[in-house]
């Protein structure tokens, strides 16, 4: 199996389970956060299959994160319902955990390549695996402390990019 091969399967796997993160949601707004990711995730997998093919692939950056720190603030400021299962957290942390080695993947493959395009894209990637990082985090601490408002400095320093 090539990087690429590897690559697409692990954001098929990921894309699957924010999806299935998503139909389960029992609120408008993390079912939407989950939707995002799923989305980013497909994405991903288009553009490495382009990569993969040697098509022109380009990725511009999205703005989930702002998008879902905008959600869960509602969430914690009790303008939108919160009612998040507990349970779940081994789930999040899981897929914390998948999108901490996506990054570090990709981070990895861009100083192995020397096609300086395929390199940028691979740092892209990893960024927004970095993003999907931080949200899981965001929504793990969130779970187990829904009185706290979102703390993490991770999530707040990227509203310019």
């Amino acid at each position: 199996m090539n990087i690429y091969e590897f690559a697409m399967e692990k954001e098929a796997q990921s894309e699957a389970l924010y999806r299935k993160l998503a139909n389960s949601a029992v609120n408008q707004g993390m079912k939407n956060i989950f939707t995002m990711l799923a989305n980013g995730e497909k994405r991903h997998y288009e553009t490495i299959l382009k990569m993969e093919k040697a098509e022109n692939a380009d990725l511009s950056r999205c703005k989930i994160l702002d998008d879902s720190r905008d959600i869960l603030a509602k969430l914690r400021t009790g303008k939108e319902k919160f009612n998040l299962d507990g349970t779940q957290t081994d789930v999040y942390r899981e897929a914390r955990k998948s999108e901490e080695a996506s990054e570090k993947f990709y981070r990895e493959k861009a100083r192995e390549t020397n096609d300086e395009h395929h390199r940028k894209l691979f740092l892209t990637l990893a960024e927004e695996e970095f993003d999907h990082y931080t949200i899981l985090d965001e929504i793990i601490h969130m779970v187990g402390h829904p009185e706290a408002f979102l703390e993490n400095a991770e999530f707040n320093r990227r509203g310019s990019i």
